[in-house]
């Protein structure tokens, strides 16, 4: 298979910015769109001219039933994901997912078992795990360079009140505010990287008079006894505010990101007991989503960032919220990932 013939369910923002990458990725085309809005499938073209010519369609159905494909991208709003994934895998399609993968752990592992009857690829696109310092964080921590890990440390800020789009604003459509949205990739990020399971969550959330969940904290103890304390702001100045901190045995790794520094690219330093401060340069290039899903599909690579990693995001959100909902900690569920799902 030389060629993969790409269908693109959801014509926003998002969207746009798979259409853009795949048209510079050498055995990946776009196809067709799939989209209700004629306006955004309208701008989404005018966006990549390189797909100006490609087929539209007002429904997935429609795609589905009209062309060819040999796999789909899903950018849709959360609560169409379970549905539109679950089609396109009995389609016989592999999927790309964006983040979340759902709205549920239920619906998450309905995703799951269509993926296994159907024998196809699904990823879902939590970018982090193929940012080349993110992974570096990652490696680090996995070969020893701080000893034990025992504590974490992550704060995400963004101004959701006033830049979410409309639907994002209703629970019912959205899943969640900042903490289920944003907050996923981060809670993602900090399971990849400490290779920890969470055994059990304490959490608070602040709707701030809006009908979504828009600041939390979450304090959290993995198997073993590290600990990890996470703050999520959503009504925060300025745009985008990552700091994640990797407290261990023999050192420490400090992560800082923001719209100032580079939302790709964060400074990453690593400190160890003897006061030595090292800054980490010279990273590897960025991969995407994009190449791995390709590369899974023709069996050139394993998936960086598997169905189960949107599944575990899920099952310790829920744990939270349960958590808030009875004033006390609750225990998580955790679902392994497939063997190689995060190998290079």
């Amino acid at each position: 298979m030389e060629n993969l013939r790409i269908g693109l369910l959801g014509a926003g923002v998002i969207a746009h910015r798979h259409a853009q990458t795949i048209v510079r990725r050498v055995g990946l085309s776009v196809e067709a769109i799939a989209d209700p809005s004629l306006k955004a499938r309208q701008d989404l073209k005018a966006a990549v001219p390189a797909i100006g010519r490609i087929v539209e369609y007002d429904s997935l159905d429609l795609m589905l039933n009209d062309i060819s494909l040999d796999a789909v991208i899903i950018s849709t709003p959360h609560f169409l994901h379970c549905e539109h994934a679950c089609k396109s895998l009995e389609a016989g399609l592999h999927v790309m997912l964006e983040k979340p993968l759902a709205m549920t752990s239920s619906e998450a592992r309905d995703i799951v078992s269509a993926r296994d009857s159907a024998k196809k690829i699904l990823l879902v696109a939590y970018q982090r795990r193929y940012n080349p310092m993110y992974r570096w964080v990652r490696d680090a921590i996995g070969q020893g360079a701080i000893g034990e890990l025992q504590f974490v440390h992550a704060l995400l800020c963004d101004n959701t009140i006033s830049t979410a789009d409309d639907w994002r604003m209703k629970p019912e459509l959205a899943g969640g505010g900042h903490p289920f949205d944003s907050g996923g990739h981060l809670f993602d990020f900090i399971l990849f990287a400490s290779g920890l399971k969470p055994y059990k969550v304490n959490y608070f959330e602040a709707n701030l008079g809006q009908k979504i969940d828009v600041n939390a904290t979450l304090a959290m103890e993995f198997a073993g006894g590290a600990l990890a304390s996470v703050g999520l702001v959503g009504n925060a100045p300025g745009r985008w505010i990552e700091e994640i901190d990797f407290f261990g045995s023999e050192g420490h790794i400090s992560m800082k990101v923001s719209n100032y520094t580079g939302p790709l690219y964060p400074a990453v330093t690593l400190t160890d007991f003897d006061s030595r401060v090292h800054r980490i340069d010279n990273i590897p290039g960025q991969s995407e989503p994009d190449k791995n899903f390709r590369d899974a599909i023709v069996g050139a690579d394993s998936i960086w960032s598997p169905a189960e990693a949107g599944l575990n995001v899920l099952l310790l959100t829920e744990a939270a919220r349960e958590s808030a909902r009875q004033g006390k900690s609750c225990l998580v569920e955790y679902q392994e990932e497939p063997c190689g799902s995060d190998e290079k």
